[in-house]
């Protein structure tokens, strides 16, 4: 498709006499035909054009341009200017007031203008020459700068709260505040405070445990590339011992992991679509501006851009082409020591004596200890009766108690029961520097 040339219009507007009301009066008159009044500068400013437009576009729907040269000529030849004496209009190109004969005031004063360099400015000749020479003259005063009128001040202080108000509020949140706090502080201090309460020891229990293990070649398995052998160090009084690794045998291939790798490469074909150019789209786009002397200019171009479509096509690549391969390793058994549990005794009781099992050693094998220690105490906390119990974690601590011992329970003002302990130890912990 191929592109329409810029073209350009030219039409007279309308104008309406503000003296006798008369209207549509065509723009390439100076005076109104009815009252031969001349066109005033406001009249040509309100100058209209008078024609429908196209919305879409923008065109003048009006075949009514000026056709004719010397109009045409006129008419582009820039704005009206006014005469200062009699006030009619007058073309651009006048050098004098058509009616009147008076000068066009906009071409004598560019004749007699000249640059300022002092002002920076173009100006008028005389009052370049009547000005004083910036040496001599000071800098003109400045007035003082003000404020935009939305935010100068209207003497009037904004309402609001009175200053008293901030300050008893301010003191009533102490007055307030502050004791709650405290008191919030005193409650959690004194919850975990404790007290005394005498109590008796009701009841003892204990059970002691002794694990037996011995020293023992085991057979293992694992990768050969892990392995290396190391001698075994046997235990001396059940310690210092090593396994080793000892008599590696009975090796064989073993899955361990898989590796992929290239392997050639492959023809890969899919569909595809992609965006190709068709031609362009254009549309025609119109502006109108005014002349400034009863006269408006159309301009019409053509905007284009671009317009494609959619095609299907095959897109064909080699891609690398990846196999898998099973990678075997070497796995081995192997013989190694390690401790190995083989018996266990228990001895328990309700009394004061804790006793130990008796168990045989053989020149391989250790031993191991743990046991429960366990205290009930029957105690009194404001006349009510209650029962606790407390652990030992030694088998001596365990011993300073006995049926019918008193004990000093330490309760929480909460209730919740923090420690029991035995008179013996408060007393040592009393005399202790």
């Amino acid at each position: 498709m191929s592109r329409r040339p810029t073209t350009t219009r030219t039409f007279w507007g309308i104008w309406s006499c503000t003296s006798c009301d008369k209207t549509s009066i065509s723009g390439e008159l100076k005076a109104c035909p009815a009252c031969g009044n001349p066109r005033e500068k406001d009249e040509l400013a309100a100058v209209k054009l008078g024609r429908a437009v196209d919305p879409t576009t923008g065109r003048v729907l009006a075949d009514d341009a000026i056709r004719d040269p010397q109009k045409l000529s006129d008419a582009l030849a820039g704005p009206d200017w006014s005469c200062t004496a009699c006030g009619s209009g007058n073309r651009a190109g006048a050098l004098n007031c058509k009616k009147c004969g008076g000068p066009n005031e906009l071409v004598v004063a560019a004749a007699h203008m000249v640059y300022d360099f002092a002002a920076r400015r173009v100006a008028p000749e005389a009052e370049r020459e009547s000005r004083p020479s910036s040496s001599s003259s000071s800098p003109p005063k400045l007035p003082p700068p003000r404020l935009p009128p939305d935010l100068e001040p209207d003497g009037e202080a904004p309402r609001g709260r009175p200053a008293w108000f901030a300050a008893a509020l301010g003191t009533l949140t102490v007055l307030v505040g502050t004791p709650l706090l405290l008191l919030a502080g005193y409650g959690l201090w004194w919850a975990f405070q404790t007290h005394d309460a005498n109590g008796v020891v009701t009841g003892l229990r204990w059970e002691q445990r002794i694990y037996v293990d011995n020293w023992q070649v085991v057979t293992k398995e694992d990768w050969r590339d892990s392995l290396s052998l190391q001698p075994t160090v046997f235990p001396k009084d059940g310690k210092g011992e090593q396994g080793g690794v000892d008599n590696i045998r009975s090796c064989r291939d073993k899955w361990h992991h898989d590796r992929r790798y290239a392997c050639g490469t492959t023809r890969e074909c899919r569909p595809a679509t992609r965006q190709v150019k068709d031609g362009e789209t254009c549309q025609q786009r119109c502006s109108t501006r005014s002349n400034g002397n009863g006269s408006f200019t159309e301009t019409c171009r053509d905007v284009c851009s671009p317009r494609y479509r959619s095609e299907s096509y095959t897109s064909c690549k080699d891609e690398t082409k990846y196999c898998t391969e099973a990678v075997t390793k070497k796995w081995c058994s192997y013989d190694t020591w390690v401790w190995n549990e083989v018996d266990k005794k228990v001895l328990s009781g309700t009394d004061d004596d804790p006793r130990w099992p008796t168990v045989t050693l053989g020149p391989l094998d250790r031993l191991r200890r743990d046991a429960d220690y366990r205290v009930d105490v029957a105690y009194t906390d404001a006349g009510e009766a209650a029962e606790t119990y407390t652990s030992s974690s030694t088998e001596a601590e365990f011993r300073t108690w006995h049926k019918g011992d008193p004990a000093i329970v330490a309760i929480f003002n909460l209730g919740a029961v923090a420690d029991v302990r035995h008179p013996a130890s408060v007393e040592r912990d009393r005399v202790a520097p």
